[in-house]
């Protein structure tokens, strides 16, 4: 039995068309055909439409066609993994960010700061001036 053969019976088993089953994984039409079997490509297309397929079945004939549940969860931690890589990059960029934000703020106030003491000062200056201009 080869690899399309296969494909066949899960189609059938799962109750859709050839048709219907290739545009659900973005296959050609005639990507079941006599003769073709399905590159890398074709096949990493069904598992992620079908995730319940059994690659291990597809590809020798071996096993069950059908994984369980466990048996899934279990093969996808591949991609739970990639997905908690991307989540720990976006909270270190976040808090880089949160970091940047706290450190501009900082600054600012600083110099918010530091020009209303330079007010302050130049405004004592004129009062002072203002004081001894009067007393003469």
């Amino acid at each position: 039995m080869e690899i399309n053969d296969r494909l066949k019976e899960f189609v059938s088993h799962i109750g859709l068309s050839e048709r219907q089953f290739a545009f659900n994984c973005g296959l050609s039409e005639g990507a079941l055909r006599p003769g073709k079997n399905l590159n890398g490509t074709g096949l990493a297309k069904v598992k992620k439409t079908y995730p319940e397929l059994n690659l291990y079945w597809v590809l020798l004939g071996e096993g069950e066609m059908v994984m369980n549940s466990d048996d899934i969860i279990r093969e996808s931690g591949v991609n739970k993994t990639a997905i908690t890589v991307d989540q720990l990059i976006t909270e270190k960029i976040n808090q880089i960010i949160e970091e940047k934000v706290g450190n501009v703020k900082e600054l600012i106030r600083e110099l918010i700061i530091s020009e209303m003491e330079a007010e302050l000062e130049s405004a004592k200056k004129d009062l002072e001036k203002d004081k001894n201009g009067a007393t003469t």
